[in-house]
């Protein structure tokens, strides 16, 4: 597998880290649609059926759904809980970049929020053939520090035996702004995250580009003024993941429904930002998806670094 310039380019940036842990950020840059362009797509599943579109859509409930549509959606990873990623992990060996999520889905959490508590390990990574393990971390939660202790930890085992680090950060659900999304992302950088999700704050009257998307209308998440908001808040973001040192990734779920928010998605990530597709994908029938996910790289494509 060669290496594109720009990818050779990011991989430059994690002078830290060990041959293994590079060989699979290359893997997962040099995999699917975005493949040399120094971003990503990846397929993130919760396992929540509300979040996910488990109902709408019967057949998600199969895990290879999800698998496939990672694989032949052409996108960069797939990114999901234990049970989901061992349900699969066979049958799709070698065929997409995977991501162990270390958390139970979130409707676990309580109705109290907060992330969600650690419910696999690098063992398990390693065992699953994991180039990576994930992490959701919401700041302002109570459990936050210990959550922060943990991940450092197992970050570092990871990184040890080659296995990379995604963390999700989440701002608080109430009263969110662009600085604390950008401290988030700063936290993360500094716990030596090795690809980076920024969630933006809500907007007006809206739970965010952050959020499932179940309760808002695509076109509210992602009209012209809201794109161009968001890529605003992504380049501060950027900025704070070591000036674009590390990958960054942005959540397009809620803009699948319609071409033009597909689109305007694809603006909103900005330079050098790549996008987490999550529940509204499997909510869509298998060629839909596959039609959308494919018309936002073609979307994203000359945005990149």
């Amino acid at each position: 597998m060669k290496s594109s310039r720009i990818v050779k380019r990011m991989l430059a940036g994690y002078e830290a880290d060990p041959p293994g842990v590079k060989a699979n950020l290359a893997r997962t840059l040099m995999t699917g649609k975005p493949a040399g362009s120094g971003r990503l797509m990846v397929l993130a599943v919760d396992g929540a059926p509300s979040a996910d579109g488990f109902v709408s859509n019967p057949a998600a409930w199969d895990p290879h759904f999800a698998f496939a549509l990672a694989v032949d959606g052409g996108l960069s990873a797939y990114a999901a809980p234990l049970g989901l990623i061992e349900a699969g992990a066979d049958v799709f060996a070698g065929q997409v970049p995977t991501v162990l999520m270390a958390q139970v889905p979130a409707a676990a959490a309580g109705e109290g929020g907060g992330a969600p508590p650690l419910a696999a390990t690098v063992e398990d990574a390693l065992r699953l053939g994991c180039g990576a393990m994930g992490f959701v971390i919401e700041t302002g939660a109570e459990e936050g520090l210990d959550l922060i202790e943990e991940v450092a930890q197992m970050r570092e085992e990871a990184a040890a035996k080659g296995v990379a680090t995604l963390i999700r950060c989440r701002a608080p659900r109430e009263g969110g702004t662009v600085e604390a999304a950008v401290e988030a992302v700063r936290i993360a950088a500094m716990l030596g995250a090795h690809v980076i999700e920024a969630g933006p704050p809500p907007g007006p009257d809206r739970r965010g580009a952050g959020g499932s998307g179940s309760d808002r209308p695509a076109s509210d998440a992602f009209g012209a003024a809201r794109a161009a908001e968001i890529a605003e808040a992504m380049a501060r973001c950027r900025r704070a993941a070591f000036a674009g040192r590390r990958l960054m990734l942005a959540s397009v779920d809620g803009a699948l429904g319609r071409d033009g928010d597909v689109d305007a998605a694809a603006r909103s990530l900005g330079e050098g930002v790549g996008a987490v597709l999550g529940g509204e994908a499997l909510g869509l029938p298998r060629d839909e998806a596959l039609a959308r996910i494919a018309r936002l790289a073609k979307s994203m494509r000359g945005r990149g670094r």
